[in-house]
């Protein structure tokens, strides 16, 4: 399979990443706090915050993209072969246990709502510093990169995405330009969101409201069906290797 066919086929797997991407707190929790603070939202503002966040993961995944394309040719690892998409089907099968570890079925959740992280990120959110004063632009755009850098670590579709394009054999220019159509459709659903609540506000404001509940109940118990949806995406990509393991015995 040349690199062309390579990217065709992930891209299925790769776009479903970044929509588990696009409903972190960073592209979606905060861009609903944005459109529910007091007063007339201002798309403009909200899509800068998109925007800036948007950047922040083209700007980091580049660098890790280039790092994990460094250990790739140091190593000589192709990572299109039935053993190493085993080892990956592996992985995704150990990240999808893990989920039921990190948060079983059935378990207990702690309000999101009670940590300090999540509060002082909706304060922000609703255009409102310790003196009251609307936030501006500029605050909007540290607020991405303040958001980006605290969740990066924990993007775990993101990081699985850059495993995937590391393993394909185009030039760095393609992979990057793949990375940059991933960050937009992380970012997407909110966009849709934005351009939706200018439309039709009475409509969408409900929604808005449950969304806003969910995240206060569950924004930091997450990382469990993250860890789920990534083993699944992992073990789906990588299912012909094992499965061409127990046809030839």
């Amino acid at each position: 399979m040349d690199g062309a066919s390579t990217l065709l086929a992930l891209g299925p797997a790769l776009v479903a990443l970044a929509l588990v991407d696009s409903l972190s707190v960073g592209t979606l929790a905060v861009p609903v706090w944005l459109l529910l603070a007091p007063g007339r939202p201002r798309p403009g503002r909200i899509l800068t915050y998109l925007a800036a966040l948007a950047l922040f993961y083209v700007g980091v995944g580049l660098v890790l993209l280039a790092g994990a394309d460094a250990l790739v040719a140091t190593l000589d690892v192709d990572w299109q072969s039935p053993p190493a998409m085993r080892v990956l089907f592996l992985a995704g099968a150990a990240l999808l246990g893990a989920s039921f570890v990190v948060h079983p079925p059935g378990g207990s959740t702690r309000p999101g709502g009670g940590n300090p992280r999540l509060r002082r990120w909706r304060a922000a959110a609703a255009g409102a510093d310790d003196t009251g004063r609307a936030s501006r632009p500029r605050a909007l755009v540290g607020l991405a990169l303040a958001v980006g850098l605290v969740e990066v670590g924990t993007m775990l579709p993101y990081l699985a995405a850059i495993g995937l394009l590391t393993g394909t054999d185009r030039p760095f220019a393609v992979k990057a330009l793949v990375l940059a159509g991933y960050c937009v459709v992380m970012v997407l659903p909110a966009v849709v969101l934005v351009v939706a609540r200018r439309v039709a506000a009475p409509l969408l404001d409900p929604l808005l409201r449950r969304l806003d509940r969910w995240f206060a109940a569950h924004g930091g118990e997450a990382l469990g069906w993250i860890l789920g949806i990534v083993g699944v995406v992992l073990m789906g990509r990588n299912l012909p290797a094992v499965m061409e393991l127990f046809g030839g015995v």
